[in-house]
């Protein structure tokens, strides 16, 4: 059976025990085969921690990936300044 080109999949850690309460990452990897290639590229980012506490109660705290945005920032930047480069020196 063929491997998908691309698969997205949610990831959860094995559990760690603190002061009575559980703590759980949860990360996504995203996995990119190309068929005349033998091998890939695997991208894993974190995206949530479970905390579970003694008495019961759960909430999720989300990870905000800062350098992620920042490398989106930079490449729209970089894509604008070429755009608007090609677009000055496009009428000389």
């Amino acid at each position: 059976m063929a491997q998908p080109f691309i698969s997205i999949r949610t990831n959860v850690g094995k559990a760690i025990n603190i002061n009575g309460s559980t703590i759980v990452p949860i990360a996504r990897s995203v996995h990119i085969r190309l068929p005349w290639v033998h091998g890939g590229l695997i991208w894993n980012r974190p995206i949530a921690v479970l905390v579970r506490h003694s008495d019961g109660t759960e909430y999720t705290l989300l990870v905000h990936d800062v350098t992620r945005r920042l490398q989106a920032l930079i490449l729209t930047a970089g894509v604008l300044g070429a755009l608007l480069l090609w677009l000055l020196h496009r009428g000389k």
